[in-house]
């Protein structure tokens, strides 16, 4: 009969180097603080087999930034869930102003979300407006800013996951404009106009075709 520590022994497997090296570097910040959550090998081994198959996946790079990270945002050593967390870049790492910047941009620029003359920070604000409603940001009605925030947070992991995104151009027929209504073009709203010229001309000529009718009349008397 096996004791419990060999069922133990048995169960787990040993964790690659990397991660070996990784809770060397923990203790190098942290200090004792981080072994004594495990004070039996036994118990080492399990978490270390933990946490390497929730970091696996993280090249080292992004697993370097992750402790420097931990480094600042922890005093005391954090626990796997909270690491996880460390894992994820922050804003300002991928270019992207924080929520409430985005926000704040977003309603400014709701009015005229497709003017060729604004720079968006990055194009995750603009697709978050769009997504939260232009009309309803520009009213700052209720309930716009959590779907905005809810927006911001999908295309935030998007990015994170190597999502390239891009702003679209306006269509060369239409522009998206005010309250996300579509309106027409300078090109459109002339040839209305011409049409309508030319409506009132040929209306114009036929009123007048009664009175030279009669014009000609009188005058072959």
């Amino acid at each position: 009969m096996t004791s419990p520590q060999q069922d133990t022994s048995s169960i787990t497997r040993q964790a690659p180097r990397r991660i070996d090296a990784f809770f060397m570097r923990m203790q190098g910040i942290y200090g004792h603080i981080w072994t004594s959550r495990w004070p039996v090998p036994e118990a080492l081994q399990v978490a270390k087999n933990e946490w390497h198959n929730d970091l696996a996946k993280y090249s080292d790079e992004e697993l370097d930034a992750a402790v420097e990270r931990s480094k600042a945002r922890y005093k005391m050593p954090p626990n796997l869930a909270e690491f996880l967390e460390c894992c994820i870049p922050d804003f300002a790492e991928l270019g992207m102003p924080d929520p409430e910047a985005a926000y704040l941009e977003a309603c400014q620029k709701s009015h005229d979300p497709n003017n060729q003359g604004f720079r968006w920070s990055h194009p995750a604000v603009y697709f978050a407006g769009k997504q939260a409603g232009w009309h309803d940001l520009q009213r700052t009605l209720s309930g716009v800013r959590t779907r905005f925030d809810s927006a911001y947070e999908v295309l935030f992991r998007q990015v994170v996951s190597g999502a390239q995104l891009e702003i679209p151009k306006p269509n060369s027929r239409t522009l998206e404009h005010k309250g996300g209504e579509k309106t027409r073009t300078e090109q459109e709203k002339q040839t209305a106009l011409t049409r309508i010229a030319e409506l009132k001309a040929m209306l114009g000529m036929k009123q007048a075709s009664p009175t030279e009718s009669t014009g000609g009349t009188h005058g072959s008397m």
